[in-house]
């Protein structure tokens, strides 16, 4: 098992849990009868599955897993209603092939869900072992989660992902070349957010991506999406620094 991510069933508080692993696919077990229970397996990746990580939307899940075929594949998981989950196909309307599985809950009618793949983001060049969704964000005093995905590969660069606003197409905002990182198996991704900005003005909060290379004795802390521009760089060669740093917008 490469990496796990947990996350709740929309519209109800029964968990799920997206699995990545060497099997080349993403396994999905949901919470039944006290017990983790495999409900489907997401098929598309042509190697190791390195990382899993949901976001919730609305209504929605999104699933983003990343793979050493230097790809990354964006699902998406919702509740299907009742006239969805038994009619037949209308073939006059255009579909996206979707997997349906069935939960019941205890002293609830069972529900359907249908998970769909709703991109596949092509633009590493080597293993892709990290995908990270932008930490949800106070917006007119509601918790929104950000459609922005960060992926992390071996071939020494990082990738920002978001929609286009207009046409809601998946494609790359903002890249970063880390040449000077050569050990990459020693690199850590942390998104680290100053807090105290959301209790008076409820604006996005702005993050940091922090990178810790052992190899090199090195910190390097950069601020997306703008050009990455470089805020820190010292060696680590006493006791472990503690940042606190906050962007500008």
């Amino acid at each position: 098992m490469m990496d796990v991510s947990l996350a709740l069933l929309p519209g109800s508080r029964v968990p799920i849990l997206a699995c990545g692993g060497d099997n080349s696919q993403v396994d999905l077990y949901v919470l039944s009868n006290g017990e983790l229970q495999k409900s489907m397996s997401l098929q598309g990746h042509e190697d190791w599955v390195r990382g899993v990580t949901w976001a919730s939307l609305g209504g929605e899940l999104l699933l983003a897993s990343c793979s050493q075929d230097c790809l990354i594949r964006v699902w998406r998981l919702c509740a299907k209603s009742g006239t969805d989950a038994h009619t037949e196909d209308d073939h006059t309307i255009i579909k996206m092939k979707e997997d349906v599985f069935e939960v019941r809950e205890k002293d609830v009618s069972s529900s359907v869900f249908a998970v769909t793949l709703e991109t596949v983001l092509a633009g590493h060049e080597n293993w892709v072992y990290g995908v990270h969704w932008q930490p949800p964000v106070y917006k007119g005093g509601e918790l929104q989660q950000p459609l922005s995905l960060l992926s992390a590969s071996m071939d020494k660069t990082m990738i920002i992902w978001a929609p286009e606003e207009g046409s809601g197409v998946w494609v790359e905002q903002v890249s970063v070349v880390l040449s000077a990182f050569t050990h990459t198996y020693m690199l850590s991704i942390t998104l680290c957010r100053e807090h105290r900005v959301c209790t008076q003005t409820y604006t996005p909060i702005p993050f940091l991506l922090v990178f810790l290379s052992a190899a090199l004795d090195m910190i390097q802390a950069f601020e997306p999406p703008a050009v990455f521009s470089l805020l820190l760089s010292g060696p680590l060669r006493q006791s472990p620094l503690s940042l606190a740093l906050r962007c500008q917008e």
